[in-house]
């Protein structure tokens, strides 16, 4: 829309008709407080969204990985529940692996597959719990899909835009967290926003959610723990608890370092934005100069290694070499879009 003018959006409607479609299934029914699939219904009646899996089995590219690793995680909860009977901890066990697969699966569905992000914060177990977290990124992209349709059938011309468009929640009530300054995510069952801050939490500064002067005064308070608990000498790392148990931890990730980015520069906050920038991309030509690589993730808080430590990541990857150019593009300017 922004190189061809916003009349392109019809072109694209039913599409985006369709994807909304997807994350809204079986919302009609839902009473306040249950869940279906991806699309959660809130106390107060109003709607967000959780990724899901339909699946409760082991991923046929991790298939190993994880049998061993739901393995371990059931018998740490088996342990902590002290169950007596061997049929009643065979019975219950059968379930808490069918859980965890559906979580891994859901968490995997979005990429961000951390044990940090999607495990309870109280829970020791390392066990993912994905479906009970309502993502802030994953809802911050769901609005702005919603207010892109509205625009898109305003401009055909629909007398009734809002057919078939669910009443949703709050976003600022539910994922911006006063108390720590940043967006998080919100935990279903304690129905409370999470502590652990994340660079999820940026992408709300690239959609038009709330007044823009709201927006930038919260991108002004998040910019100052941004720079305190997420900024490396190499870029940014995507959580501020990094669980170094995975082999994919996230640590610099090319989408992150994109959205991070374009979030400050539209909110007043050039200045993090290109400090970011920069680092990143010395990061990437680091590692081509002594490797020949241009890798998936980067080791942001060692960038004399290669890749992240535990594995060296995927090389060549698409996204790395996108985000490396525009932002490259656009060294000690706004980024392209």
């Amino acid at each position: 829309a922004e190189l061809k003018g916003e009349a392109v959006l019809v072109k694209y409607l039913p599409a985006m008709e369709k994807e909304y479609a997807y994350w809204m299934e079986g919302s009609k029914d839902l009473k306040p407080g249950q869940a279906y699939k991806r699309v959660v219904r809130m106390k107060d009646g109003t709607y967000l969204n959780r990724y899901w899996d339909d699946l409760d089995i082991p991923r046929a590219e991790n298939y190993l990985e994880d049998v061993e690793h739901v393995e371990k995680m059931t018998n740490v909860i088996l342990r902590n529940l002290n169950l007596k009977s061997e049929s009643e901890k065979i019975k219950i066990a059968d379930s808490i692996r069918k859980s965890i697969f559906r979580n891994i699966r859901a968490a995997s569905s979005c990429g961000w597959d951390t044990e940090g992000r999607w495990c309870s914060e109280d829970n020791n177990s390392g066990s993912y719990e994905t479906t009970d977290m309502i993502p802030v990124d994953l809802n911050a992209m769901l609005l702005n899909l919603e207010i892109v349709i509205l625009k898109a059938r305003k401009i055909r011309g629909d007398k009734q835009t809002t057919n078939g468009i669910a009443t949703r929640a709050d976003f600022n009530v539910f994922f911006w967290n006063e108390k720590i300054g940043f967006y998080t995510d919100f935990q279903m069952k304690k129905y409370k926003k999470r502590s652990l801050i994340s660079l999820a939490g940026m992408f709300p500064f690239c959609f038009e959610i709330g007044n823009v002067k709201d927006r930038q005064m919260k991108a002004k308070t998040a910019s100052l723990v941004l720079k305190d608990k997420l900024l490396k000498p190499g870029g940014l790392i995507a959580e501020d608890k990094m669980n170094v148990k995975t082999s994919n931890n996230l640590g610099g990730w090319a989408p992150l370092q994109w959205m991070s980015v374009v979030g400050l520069e539209r909110n007043g906050q050039s200045a993090l934005a290109n400090e970011i920038r920069e680092r990143w991309l010395r990061t990437n030509e680091k590692v081509y100069q002594r490797t020949g690589k241009i890798l998936e993730w980067y080791d942001v808080e060692n960038i004399n290694t290669e890749g992240l430590k535990k594995d060296k990541g995927y090389d060549a990857f698409g996204s790395t070499n996108g985000v490396y150019l525009a932002l490259k593009k656009n060294s000690g300017g706004e980024s392209e879009r």
